[in-house]
């Protein structure tokens, strides 16, 4: 099931949720929390739940877009101030710096972005410097988005979307980061039902979709969950954005990964 479609599973009652434990910002002045850098499943789950326990933290971003709860939706509450997980990715190797360009060369001007999680997408960022009005409607961006806005190269002002704005559902990476989409008016945070919608990601005109795969069989099909018969990571919005990229107008789906083939 793709992950667009998992927020129907707890809206539509097939799955039950007694208890929705969520992390928010504190209220503003009229008791609406934000959810902060996590919005995708959070905002479904805290819907559909019986009732709602919050953790108001503080030093949780106020992230604009749909992402907000009330006050009065919320059954309990407790007032944290502890750091918010950060992640950073290691330094590229050369291997990924390669792809990274191969990737870059085929991003044109004005194309709107989706970069999954992995080394070779987070590399293409550093790739991309030489571009010009890049938009993001991405299910997920990390650190180097930041790079690519403070260099002027993502403006979003040709986006056929949401025109001058950064779509997503969360974000992962440094405290820069975080800080970054605090109260940002640029960064809109929706739920994965709608950022991961491939009709909604067709209409971006040149969207293009950079994800990694662990291997590809030798008819096309690309594996990016198990090795072998062991499990490794879900898919995450990956075939939701192969999908509406396909879809839109000049479009692209690219999918990475190392060839261990030696010549």
């Amino acid at each position: 099931m793709p992950l667009s479609e998992i927020p129907n599973l707890f809206k539509s009652g097939q799955m039950h949720l007694d208890t929705a434990l969520i992390q928010v910002s504190p209220p503003d002045r009229f008791g609406f929390c934000s959810y902060g850098i996590n919005v995708d499943i959070v905002k479904p789950i805290a819907e559909a739940a019986d009732k709602v326990v919050a953790e108001i933290n503080p030093k949780m971003p106020r992230t604009l877009g749909d992402s907000f709860i009330n006050m009065e939706d919320i059954d309990a509450f407790v007032v944290t101030d502890h750091e918010i997980i950060e992640f950073t990715y290691d330094e590229p190797n050369d291997v990924a710096k390669k792809v990274a360009q191969y990737v870059a060369s085929l991003v044109e001007d004005e194309s709107t972005i989706q970069m999954g999680i992995g080394q070779i997408p987070n590399a293409v960022t550093q790739a991309l410097m030489d571009k010009k009005d890049l938009g993001v409607h991405s299910e997920v961006f990390s650190d180097g988005v930041v790079d690519l806005v403070e260099k002027g190269v993502v403006t979003c002002k040709k986006k056929t979307l949401h025109k001058g704005k950064i779509i997503c559902s969360f974000v992962m990476g440094s405290r820069r980061l975080y800080d970054f989409v605090d109260n940002n008016a640029m960064i809109e945070f929706h739920p994965c039902q709608y950022t991961n919608d491939p009709y909604v990601i067709s209409q971006n005109r040149k969207q293009v979709a950079i994800n990694a795969a662990l291997s590809i069989d030798i008819t096309g099909q690309v594996n990016s969950d198990s090795i072998g018969h062991q499990f490794y990571s879900g898919i995450g919005g990956q075939a939701d954005f192969v999908a509406g990229a396909g879809k839109a107008k000049e479009g692209k789906p690219i999918m990475v990964l190392p060839s261990i083939a030696k010549l």
